[in-house]
């Protein structure tokens, strides 16, 4: 039945947030492995009149494809430019004297081409479906068939720029759907043009949720008790507390994974946060015990593994087990340590799925070591308030006299005796 289908393309445009210096007068056309049927003298892309500009070659008519141009506009203002008109706009009205922009007699300054130049990717694949027998053959444009269209033209996309960049070693940071502008324009026609082209519909414009960028969305002034957070974690890094690095090292990972679509960035910096935050526990209780920072140091001579295997049960109590399915530790050593492996390893370029895994196995990490020094704060009552504190312990309905007592301990004076005591370890660590 299939086969009876028209052929339709779709074809996609998305901004791309770094210049790329391909080619406006030429397309690049990326195959797959895949069989394709039906697509004989398919119009890779149109003129404005609607007339074919580019055919498909006949050598790729049997495979499965996607065909890109490369287009560049110009900014009014280069991002140099723009940044120091908005700042005008402010200062101007704290201070008039203050004025930095030089302006044009139009009101702006002249546009650098250097700082003002940006993408736009045109993407043109089949739309079709794949029979049982492995072979693609046309499809009706439904949205279910555009949209595999779509996800198959971005990674040809992010293919070529990865060669690119790599290639030519540039400065880019990978391609992601994260990166990308917040929408795209699609639409879909006929493969083959017949006189002039004609579109099935007007074009549509999408939102890409993932790669709307969060970070520039205004939220609501910070209120006194957020205020308060910030200025305690202000506090806490001059103090060096131990959980500073910690939530330093989650939020960058959130932001790779989340922001920018870096799964491998995010998968190395939730191991490390995850890390931080077991060495961290480990030396508070290893200094409670009284141990002496040199002695403390010989531990951390083992590996991660041996660490937990060691040095985590006897004073916590608890399932440390890492080879038994069920317990938090083996899923974040299978979900988390494994995967970070790989890619440290094996160059392992991580799936969505198994990042957001990765870092949802290191905060059930930390949440298990919370629960474990929640119940032995009265054996190492500084190491519990310090990493658990007043809100952890009330989360889990556990604010009694002894988890006061333990926040109570874990004071100013204990951050900065165990800041000093840890600083000497470390030294001993790495000499």
């Amino acid at each position: 039945m299939s086969q009876e289908i028209s052929p339709s393309v779709g074809t996609f445009f998305v901004r791309y947030p770094d210049p790329l210096p391909f080619p406006e007068s030429l397309h690049h056309v990326v195959t797959l492995t895949d069989a394709l049927i039906g697509y004989a003298g398919t119009a890779l892309h149109l003129k404005p009149d609607g007339t074919s500009w580019a055919p498909l070659p006949s050598v790729f008519e049997g495979t499965l494809f996607v065909s890109m141009r490369f287009h560049r506009g110009r900014h009014a203002l280069s991002a140099i430019e723009e940044a120091l008109v908005e700042m005008d706009t402010v200062i101007r009205r704290v201070e008039p004297g203050f004025v930095l922009s030089k302006l044009s007699p139009d009101g702006l300054p002249a546009p650098d081409p250097a700082w003002s130049t940006y993408t736009v990717v045109e993407m043109t694949s089949p739309i079709v479906e794949r029979a049982t027998d492995g072979v693609w053959s046309p499809a009706l444009p439904v949205e279910s068939a555009t949209q595999i269209a779509f996800e198959r033209a971005l990674e040809a996309l992010f293919a070529l720029v990865r060669a690119y960049r790599t290639s030519e070693q540039v400065m880019l940071r990978p391609p992601t759907r994260e990166r990308l502008g917040p929408g795209m324009v699609f639409g879909t026609r006929p493969a083959r043009i017949e006189g002039g082209g004609a579109w099935h519909s007007s074009p549509t414009y999408m939102l890409l949720a993932m790669a709307v960028p969060v970070s520039r969305h205004l939220r609501a002034d910070l209120s006194e008790e957020e205020l308060q957070r910030v200025r305690g974690h202000l506090h806490a890094e001059v103090l060096e507390h131990p959980l500073v690095a910690v939530a330093e090292l989650q939020a960058d990972a959130r932001a790779a994974l989340e922001q920018d679509g870096d799964t491998r960035a995010a998968v190395l910096l939730f191991h490390s946060a995850s890390e931080v935050l077991l060495d961290q526990a480990l030396m508070l209780m290893q200094w409670e015990d009284g141990l002496a920072p040199e002695q403390a140091a010989t531990v951390f001579e083992r590996s991660l593994t041996d660490r937990i295997r060691s040095q985590y049960h006897d004073r916590l109590g608890g399932a440390w087990h890492m080879n038994t399915p069920t317990t938090v530790v083996s899923r974040w050593r299978a979900n988390l340590v494994m995967v970070r492996h790989r890619v440290a390893h094996a160059g392992h370029v991580p799936s969505r799925h198994e990042a957001d895994r990765a870092r949802d196995s290191q905060f059930e990490l930390a949440d298990f070591l919370f629960n474990r020094l929640t119940s032995r704060r009265k054996s190492y009552p500084i190491t519990a308030g310090m990493l658990v504190t007043e809100p952890g312990f009330r989360r889990r309905n556990a604010w009694t006299a002894t988890a006061k007592a333990a926040v109570l301990k874990a004071d100013l004076s204990a951050v900065r005796d165990f800041a000093d005591w840890r600083a000497r370890l470390m030294s001993a660590r790495f000499s």
